[in-house]
């Protein structure tokens, strides 16, 4: 198939990153992701090449290949503009979805803004896809992502992959609201920053657990550690150093 290049402003894309701790896998699937969603509007008759990666940042500028034969049609249809929508419209669907309000919703859509979600595997991770020559923007953050992942497994039934992320947290807060010092299972703990859920700790030198356990309810912990991720959900804290407590004020 021959394709030929245009040089309209509205056939370009921009794909901003904020991860610090950012996966191959991950790029290379939320990259992927945007071209399957494209190639899907196009029924094919298009290809999505990196024009540039701008330094001192993660932004890709990618530019649409339009295949010659379907130039009468597709030179008339703004595809990035209408993806761009496309994407807002089953973000603000999946978040807004429960299990009493289900939406009527394509499953193929559906697992390319999951794809297109996974470089934001970290609370402060996030995505920006926009369109500078129509205004049109695209932007997930870690709690939408989280949400619209959840909300996703009831149309994609089976077909999620169940992938464990992990990030590195210094200096985080944490205080504890179940321990057992026989068991290193039942230790569980609150960061605020990252849930404010119980989460299972792992502390894995004895000196530091010994010390956190001789009164865990009474202080407020500032440590480095592992946050495990699951559906971009928080599963499990993995403390490496303890850097300070202090008494709680309560």
């Amino acid at each position: 198939m021959e394709y030929k290049t245009s040089l309209d402003e509205a056939n370009k894309l921009t794909i901003k990153i904020e991860n610090n701790n950012l996966k191959i896998s991950e790029l290379f699937e939320t990259l992927q992701s945007v071209e399957r969603e494209i190639k899907k509007q196009t029924y094919g008759q298009s290809e999505i090449f990196i024009r540039e990666v701008r330094k001192g940042s993660m932004i890709f500028e990618l530019i649409q290949i339009i295949a010659v034969n379907s130039l009468p049609f597709m030179e008339n249809a703004n595809v990035i503009v209408s993806f761009i929508e496309n994407l807002n419209k089953y973000k603000n669907a999946l978040i807004a979805s429960t299990q009493n309000n289900p939406q009527n919703l394509d499953e193929d859509i559906v697992k390319n803004i999951n794809g297109i979600g996974n470089v934001v595997s970290s609370p402060n991770a996030s995505i920006s896809i926009y369109n500078d020559f129509s205004n049109a923007t695209f932007n997930l953050n870690f709690d939408e992502t989280r949400i619209l992942k959840e909300n996703s497994l009831k149309y994609l039934p089976n077909k999620l992959e169940e992938k464990t992320n992990s990030d590195f947290v210094k200096n985080a807060l944490i205080y504890f609201v179940q321990t057992n010092i026989q068991s290193k299972k039942a230790d569980k703990a609150i960061c605020e920053k990252i849930s404010k859920r119980p989460i299972k700790v792992l502390i894995e030198n004895e000196n530091i657990r010994k010390e956190i356990l001789q009164n865990p309810y009474h202080y407020n912990f500032a440590v480095d550690m592992e946050v495990q991720y699951r559906a971009n959900k928080p599963i499990l804290y993995v403390v490496s150093q303890l850097k300070e407590k202090w008494e709680n004020e309560d």
